[in-house]
């Protein structure tokens, strides 16, 4: 262990039920760092916080509580000494924020927030007393990352880690624009991105870039390996969010279609899931069942994982950087199916199942589907060991995360 410390600016772990994945890597930085700090954006959907966080890690309140209006964002965000300038430049390389409402009122929340977090006291506190041994690392591309800008000055290592929602702006969420991108890359030392994808993207996109850029990937916990099955039914998986960018329903409808006994087991809540429950209910096939347990947390994923049999896992979204519930799947020796979108095609390829268009037709699903139903068990068998394969070689967390604070430890 070196006597570097890191400041962590997280969405909002370890506060509420989301960014599990950022528990595991923060259990092997622990052990490299003398010190960490984490600083949430905010609560998310819950106040509670996870009680297994390292003797070295502290954690402090989010910057923004529960109950923080936009009255107190404007006044702690308007009156301190932390200078606009640097922000204002934003304008002049995305004039159209001038004409969008929402891209213009998204850029003047963007200020107030970082100009509230860089006046933050006990964030000022920890960079005063531990200067010369700081690092710091934001987990996100967007939200607080923006005040990379203002502690670009102190000439200390910065990383940002860049994902998906939080790097293509093209995403129908971030409606072409990420507030002060340019800037955020001129500013910090390291950009990290979890896929190859989000490399080539950053540099076809932001050739002018200072940053460092480099990939080191995300990973999962070894759960083991557990003993496989056969079925007449096919047991189809699949685990995310339930809304525009997931299209669960395009799996519904495929399934519903699909002539075989099957088995599908959604995981996941949303803003479409009352539609998908209720489109779920109109279908009528004695050979077809659907399980809709809703949001789990990862705990509750791999006791289903290890307590029940699967044998496909389907990913069909429109956007995504490289899913966590996919390379959880493929740690549990599951095929996978998935759109050709983000880093998915570098870790799912024949071998272990297949990758299919981001603008795929409902055909080309079920006629995969019908061609692993009809499969000989030897050559499941072998399409199950070669996603355990695919994991061990490019998702495993032990060697992920641990190659990843060493790269940390040398800046």
């Amino acid at each position: 262990m070196n006597d570097k410390v890191i400041i962590l600016f997280t969405s909002s772990f370890p506060f509420g039920h989301g960014e599990q994945f950022v528990e595991t890597e923060l259990n092997f930085l622990a052990k490299s760092f003398s010190e960490i700090f984490i600083f949430p954006y905010h609560y998310s959907d819950a106040v509670e916080t996870r009680d297994k966080i390292p003797e070295n890690v502290t954690v402090y309140k989010p910057f923004r509580d529960e109950h923080h209006s936009f009255p107190k964002l404007l006044y702690k965000g308007i009156f301190n000494s932390v200078t606009f300038f640097p922000y204002l430049e934003d304008l002049f390389r995305n004039p159209g924020i001038l004409v969008s409402w929402k891209k213009f009122s998204l850029w003047i929340r963007t200020i107030l927030n970082c100009r509230m977090i860089l006046n933050d006291q006990r964030l000022l506190h920890s960079i005063q007393k531990y200067h010369d041994r700081l690092l710091f690392y934001f987990y996100w591309g967007h939200r607080p990352s923006g005040i990379a800008i203002g502690l670009k000055k102190l000439n200390r290592p910065i990383v940002v880690r860049f994902h998906g929602t939080d790097l293509y702006k093209e995403m129908e969420l971030n409606r072409n624009y990420i507030p002060f991108r340019e800037g955020v890359l001129r500013s910090i030392s390291d950009a990290v991105c979890i896929s190859d994808h989000g490399a080539s993207y950053i540099r076809r996109n932001y050739p002018d870039t200072k940053a460092h850029l480099s990939v080191h990937r995300l990973g999962t916990i070894n759960h083991g390996t557990f003993a496989w099955k056969a079925s007449k039914t096919l047991r189809i998986i699949s685990c995310s969010a339930v809304d525009e960018n997931k299209r669960i329903g395009l799996i519904a409808k495929t399934i519903s279609n699909l002539d075989l006994p099957i088995h599908w087991t959604h995981i996941g809540d949303g803003t479409r899931m009352h539609e998908l429950s209720e489109h779920c209910k109109a279908f009528r096939r004695d050979n077809l069942t659907i399980s809709l347990p809703g949001r789990m947390t990862n705990r509750e994923v791999h006791q289903i994982y290890q307590q029940q049999q699967f044998d496909i896992f389907l990913n069909v979204s429109k956007s995504e950087g490289v899913p966590f519930s996919i390379m959880e799947a493929l740690s549990y020796s599951i095929p996978v199916i998935a759109t050709a979108v983000g880093g998915v095609p570098e870790i799912i390829d024949n071998s272990c199942g297949w990758i299919i268009p981001v603008d795929f037709s409902i055909t080309v699903l079920q006629d995969h589907l019908a061609e692993f139903y009809l499969m000989e068990d030897e050559k499941k068998l072998a399409l199950r060991m070669n996603a355990r394969k695919q994991w061990e070689r490019m998702c495993n967390a032990e060697r992920n995360y641990r190659e990843f604070a060493a790269f940390l430890e040398k800046l």
